[in-house]
Formats: structure tokens, C-alpha cells, sequence
């Protein structure tokens, strides 16, 4: 099937330093954008080790295998969509002409469905054996080998703001402060990027932190700080992240 490249697009990552752990924060295509390639750029609050490096590239180079593996799926879709129909096709037609025995039609049609919907999902499995995937593969290992590194101090601001919050507050105490709205204010600076990153993430994570934003933009709430606790004491939610992607989202 004719293939064109897609089109390239500046990609910008930031690797943010939490104290506890490190989050790197990167785009995401919601369903529907368009598939592009990308050329990558990575800021942080300080100059990255090898090790650091290695990491978000290869963090990188998963996600972006995912995309790939995706956009190929969505190209060939049409294509298999047909040879499975005549796979169907012609499987009906063998076993209702070729077949002495004839088989009841409810099994001539469930099988030869069968045999349909297992020719689609092969074909699907090969995707990533698919030239296209290789070769966008090998296109995004060229922008991650000449990735450009930038040390930015809004980045070590942010980080600096996310501490504060947990080195002041309990854990119950910041869950309180984020579901009455009284947290302090951020007076560091949020360049574009930065905020589209942390958007990207809420929709990356949505059952997590797209769902407790939408509820802090909703108002007071009187069950959701005992929710906020609840969801942080299992570990997958950090009110310190939370509460900077609401006060910039205010």
C-alpha cells in the first residue's frame, strides 16, 4: 500500500526531579491526531548524566514503538479489513460447494467467520515486522541519537514548588488544602511547553489525574478529600504533582 513519511513535529519531554523519584513527562497523541514523527528535545533543572540520558531515551523510544505500532494498525486497517472479508468469502463458498458432507449453514458461516477473524489478528501480530514500523523505528533512533538537551530554570522552580508542598504539608493536610482550593500560590514561571507536558500526562493518566482535576474544577466537594487521601495511600497518586497541575490549571 503507498505509503508517504508523515509529517515532523518538535517533540518536547522534560524530565522532572520529585525528590522521591523522577518523572518524565512527554507528548501524547489522543485518538484521532494525526500520526507524526519527531524531533526531540529534552529539558531538565540540571546538566543529565549518561545514565539519566540512556533512561529517557529509552522511556522515549517505547512510548514512541507504541505510537508507531498504533499509526500502523490504523494504515493497514483497510487492507486487512478486506482480505479477511475474502478469506470469509471464500471459506463459505469451500465448504458449501467443495465439502460432500455438507455442514449445517450456522457452522459453515461460524467458521468460516473464525477463520476470518484469525487471518485479521495475524496479520495484525506482523505489524511489527512490517517495513513501515522498521522504518519508522529506525527514524525515531536518529532523532533520539541527536536529542537536544536544555537546562531550564523554570523546570528547577516547578521542582522547587512540588517540594516545598511536600516537606510543609502531611499528606492528609495537602489532600485538605487541595479540596478547599487553599493551596499557595505558584510564582515561578510555566512556559507552554511545560503546561502542554502536564496536560498530556493528565490525559495519559486519565482514571488518575484527569478525573481528580475535573473535580477540583467543579468546586468544593465534601467527600474528596477522604478521596484524595484514599488514592495517595495506595501510591499511585503524588498530591504534590496534583496540586502544582491544579494551581497552574486555575
Amino acid at each position: 500500500m503507498p505509503y508517504s513519511r508523515p509529517s515532523r513535529r518538535l517533540c518536547e519531554a522534560c524530565l522532572l526531579d520529585l525528590g522521591t523519584h523522577k518523572l518524565l513527562l512527554r507528548p501524547h497523541r489522543l485518538k484521532g491526531e494525526a500520526f507524526q514523527s519527531c524531533d526531540y528535545v529534552l529539558h531538565s533543572s540540571h546538566p543529565l548524566g549518561e545514565d539519566e540520558k540512556e533512561d529517557a531515551c529509552a522511556e522515549l523510544y517505547a512510548d514512541f514503538r507504541i505510537e508507531a505500532l498504533r499509526h500502523v494498525n490504523e494504515h493497514y486497517y483497510i487492507p486487512r479489513l478486506i482480505i479477511s472479508a475474502v478469506v470469509f468469502l471464500v471459506a463459505y463458498l469451500f465448504f458449501s460447494l467443495v465439502i460432500r458432507d455438507p455442514l449445517p449453514m450456522l457452522d459453515e458461516i461460524i467458521i468460516s467467520f473464525a477463520l476470518s477473524a484469525a487471518s485479521f489478528v495475524l496479520m495484525r501480530r506482523g505489524s511489527r515486522k512490517t517495513a513501515l514500523f522498521r522504518l519508522l523505528c529506525e527514524d525515531c533512533l536518529d532523532s533520539l541519537t541527536s536529542l537536544d538537551e536544555t537546562v531550564d530554570d523554570s523546570l528547577a522552580q516547578a521542582e522547587g514548588y512540588i517540594r516545598r508542598l511536600g516537606e510543609e504539608w502531611s499528606t492528609p493536610e495537602l489532600a485538605r488544602l487541595l479540596a478547599e482550593g487553599c493551596l499557595p500560590s505558584y510564582e515561578g514561571d510555566a512556559p507552554a511547553w511545560l503546561r502542554r507536558l502536564l496536560v498530556d500526562y493528565a490525559h495519559r493518566e486519565e482514571k488518575i489525574y484527569g478525573a481528580f482535576l475535573r473535580q477540583l474544577a467543579k468546586g468544593p466537594d465534601p467527600g474528596l478529600e477522604y478521596r484524595l487521601r484514599e488514592r495517595a495511600a495506595q501510591d499511585n497518586l503524588d498530591l504534590r504533582l496534583l496540586s502544582f497541575m491544579y494551581i497552574l490549571d486555575r
